[in-house]
């Protein structure tokens, strides 16, 4: 319920070089959120350099080229289409690795880019490798970029039915492993191939990782069911090496520069072995559904925690136009909660977002029918914000509530007054996670109350009461800052993650984990910590918010480094990394 730090490899130009001066201006424009335009010449350039490596020998790459291209509101139509004809946009820049790797840009302007590599037989990884994006500031450089890259793989084989015959024109799906709200979940990457008339498949040019694989047989649409726009009939699916259960699937893992060969894998076509049909209707309270209207998402999520699912949204679709009736197929047994998001444009009356219907199955060998999917009357959300400490430097305008639901991929969101108050409007009343973003740097969540009783850790039921919401911030948080150095000596590690995970009795409380990036130095600080106990763990790589799995957090639990945090306070601490974790 503090701010949650989505890290995203960018990195920001240092400003030491500017003048004293200016430094405190700049900082002053930061934090009032504003851009001082006259704190260099509007047409001040920069230099941009850094060096290209193997992540495996790490030996340079040389002859790579290295395209700066500009991002955000400034690309326009004809720098998108000078880029898809293979050149560069007025505003890229580019430059090439010499022999020893290196690279430098010059005449750089100010503003937001993102790293493109091209001209090599190299490729990004899925994870780590240095910054995929630069922000870069007025007349001043960005030296010493390390990038690291990897030589691509091949993944291929054969997909046969029950008979062991080739199973044609099938469409098969690579998967990784990713983490939501505590949560495992399998997370569809973009590649995606069809089986050949021999029922071959192969994925090329591929980073090495651990991957997942789903099949599936799309079939046309029967006549008898008519189905909304983009839906689709999922006939048969099944994961390698041959289970229609995502929880049964078994990772590949692919080496840095591997054809990996013969991974072939079976797929059921026959009705017998294709998994349950869940069919039933939708049922409003208050505001109907309007007719035609595509649901934006409609599937399940095992019941128990331990269990990951294949797909967030979409898993299974085969939704009827008809007014409120739908049919999922190819459901393995097990215990899940069915759920569906209706889109704002799905309801006769305004709603905040999507709005969600939730419901208990229990699944066996046999098709479950006239299931009733409720969803319920919305309910308006409201509550205030308060301060401990000193408030001058908290402006609630500038704050977030975001409402997180367990199943849906992105939360429900509303911002204060200028006094603290805030409303959800037309908000579903299930269970929330309460997340405030936007806190300046000391800033914490202290509680969270609902009608004077703490749901902090527990989360908000607006089923039960989704009034008098009270959530009191503290200006007096502590601050974590340290550096991060290679396990096989003193040398500074760059873009390692840091973490910071509450004891043991406070995990579920998400809020209270927190994230930084190390810099080009190997520092890092983590401020506006709750004072408590906590433990601080340093990765070389790591798949985003694994850290909030309990399963996956207990591998490596005696590598952490147990701290204290005091109310303003300010801890120092060194670390060594956790290594890299195989994909």
């Amino acid at each position: 319920m503090s701010i949650r730090e989505y890290g995203n490899g960018n990195v920001c130009l240092s400003a030491r070089a500017i003048g004293s001066r200016l430094m405190k201006i700049l900082i002053a424009a930061i934090a009032l959120g504003t851009i001082v335009q006259s704190a260099a010449p509007q047409n001040a350039v920069s230099v941009v350099s850094g060096v290209l490596r193997s992540k495996e020998t790490p030996e340079p790459i040389r002859g790579a080229t290295v395209v700066l291209r500009r991002t955000g509101s400034s690309v326009d139509i004809a720098a998108t289409l000078a880029r898809t004809r293979g050149g560069l946009a007025p505003q890229d820049r580019k430059g090439n690795t010499g022999e020893d790797g290196r690279f430098t840009i010059g005449d750089v302007p100010a503003g937001e880019y993102s790293i493109v590599i091209q001209d090599t037989s190299y490729i990004k990884p899925r994870n780590g490798g240095g910054p995929s994006n630069i922000t870069v500031i007025s007349g001043t450089s960005i030296r010493d970029i390390d990038i690291h890259l990897v030589r691509p793989s091949t993944l291929s084989g054969t997909l046969i039915d029950s008979k062991r015959q080739p199973v044609a024109a099938a469409n098969v799906q690579l998967f990784e492993m990713a983490y939501r709200n505590g949560r495992r979940l399998l997370a569809q990457l973009p590649n995606s191939v069809r089986t050949n008339g021999q029922g071959e498949y192969k994925f090329s040019a591929i980073p090495p990782g651990e991957y997942f694989m789903r099949a599936q047989i799309i079939p046309p649409s029967s006549p008898n069911v008519p189905l909304v726009a983009n839906a689709s009939t999922t006939n048969s699916t099944s994961y390698y090496p041959g289970t229609v259960d995502a929880f049964g699937a078994v990772p590949i893992l692919v080496h840095e520069g591997e054809d990996a060969v013969g991974r072939d894998f079976a797929i059921a076509v026959d009705r017998e072995n294709i998994g349950v049909t869940i069919s039933g209707k939708l049922i409003t309270e208050g505001a109907g559904l309007r007719e035609g209207v595509p649901l934006s998402g409609f599937g399940l999520v095992p019941r128990e925690t331990n269990k990951f699912y294949g797909n967030f949204y979409n898993a299974f679709t085969n939704i009827a136009k008809i007014p409120g009736q739908f049919e999922i197929r190819g459901i393995p047994p097990g215990l899940y909660d069915m759920f569906v998001a209706i889109p704002p444009n799905g309801f006769t009356v305004r709603s905040n977002g999507s709005l969600y219907g939730r419901t208990p199955v229990t699944v066996s060998k046999n098709d479950i029918e006239n299931v009733r999917m409720v969803i319920p009357a919305n309910v308006d959300v409201s509550g205030k914000l308060e301060v401990k400490g000193d408030p001058a430097g908290v402006r609630f305008s500038q704050l977030r509530i975001d409402f997180v639901v367990d199943y849906a991929a992105a939360p429900l969101s509303t911002v204060a007054n200028a006094t603290g108050e805030f409303m959800l409007v037309q908000a579903s009343p299930y269970f929330y996670r309460l997340v405030v973003s936007g806190l300046p740097e000391s800033v914490y969540v202290e509680d969270i109350f609902q009608k004077g009783r703490s749901i902090y850790d527990s989360g908000l039921d607006a089923a039960q009461d989704s009034s008098d919401l009270r959530i009191v911030l503290n200006t007096n948080g502590g601050t974590i800052q340290g550096s991060v150095s290679e396990a096989s000596g003193t040398k500074p590690l760059p873009d390692a993650t840091v973490t910071l995970v509450p004891r043991l009795g406070k995990r579920e409380n998400l809020g209270l984990y927190k994230k930084a990036n190390t810099a080009q130095d190997g520092t890092f600080v983590i401020g506006g910590v709750l004072p408590g106990e906590y433990k601080l763990f340093a990765w070389e790589d790591i798949p985003d918010f694994a850290y909030e799995n309990a399963e996956f957090l207990s591998n490596y639990e005696s590598r952490g480094q147990t701290i204290t945090v005091v109310s303003g306070g300010r801890l120092s601490v060194q670390l060594k990394p956790i290594p890299l974790i195989p994909r």
